[in-house]
C-alpha cells in the first residue's frame, strides 16, 4: 500500500510527458500512445494511494470514484494500444469503431467527478485539488466531445497531472 502514491506520481509523469510531446508534434507518435497507455494503467492502481491517503474515515464518494476510475482507466489503457496495433491514426477513431468504450470513458469521468467531490468534502487534500479534478476533467471531456481545441485539453490534463503529483506527495510525506 505504501507504494501506491509513488505509482500515481509515475502515472502523472507519463501523462505530462505525453501531453507535452503531443503539443510539440501536433499529434500522436508511438511513444506518446505508449505513455498514455502507461498513464492509464498506473493511474488505475495509483488512485488507491490517494483514496487511502484521504479516507481515514469511510467515504463512499472517494471509494466509488476510485472504483470507477480503476475500471475506466484499465479499459482505456487498451485504446492507445489499439491505435498502435491496428493502424488507427488517433484514439477518437478507436472509440468511434468500438462505441462500448464510451461507457468506460464515462466511468472515468464520473469517477474523477466523484473523487474530486470527495476531496472537497473530506478536506484532507486542499480543496483546490478537488476543484482542479472536477473543472479540468469537465473541460477535457467537453473538448473531446465537441472535437474542440486539443491544446486546451492538453493543458487541462497537465494541470490534473501536476495536481495528482502534489496529492501523492502529500500522502507520502504523511506516512
Amino acid at each position: 500500500m505504501k507504494y501506491l502514491p509513488h505509482i500515481m506520481i509515475a502515472a502523472a509523469i507519463c501523462w505530462i510527458i505525453s501531453e507535452i510531446m503531443e503539443v510539440s508534434v501536433g499529434g500522436y507518435t508511438p511513444l506518446i500512445l505508449q505513455l498514455t497507455a502507461l498513464f492509464h494503467l498506473l493511474a488505475a492502481i495509483g488512485i488507491w494511494g490517494l483514496h487511502f491517503g484521504q479516507t481515514k474515515e469511510k467515504n463512499k464518494w472517494s471509494l466509488y470514484g476510485s472504483i470507477l476510475l480503476t475500471i475506466g482507466y484499465l479499459i482505456l489503457t487498451a485504446v492507445p494500444l489499439i491505435v498502435l496495433s491496428r493502424g488507427y491514426s488517433e484514439p477518437g477513431e478507436v472509440v468511434a469503431a468500438y462505441p462500448i468504450l464510451k461507457i468506460f470513458g464515462a466511468f472515468s469521468i464520473v469517477g474523477i467527478l466523484l473523487f474530486g467531490s470527495a476531496v472537497i468534502k473530506i478536506n484532507y487534500f486542499p480543496k483546490w485539488t478537488g476543484i482542479v479534478f472536477i473543472v479540468c476533467s469537465l473541460v477535457t471531456f467537453g473538448i473531446l466531445a465537441a472535437k474542440g481545441n486539443m491544446l486546451i485539453a492538453n493543458v487541462a490534463n497537465i494541470i490534473v497531472s501536476v495536481t495528482m503529483i502534489k496529492m501523492a506527495w502529500q500522502v507520502i510525506q504523511e506516512k
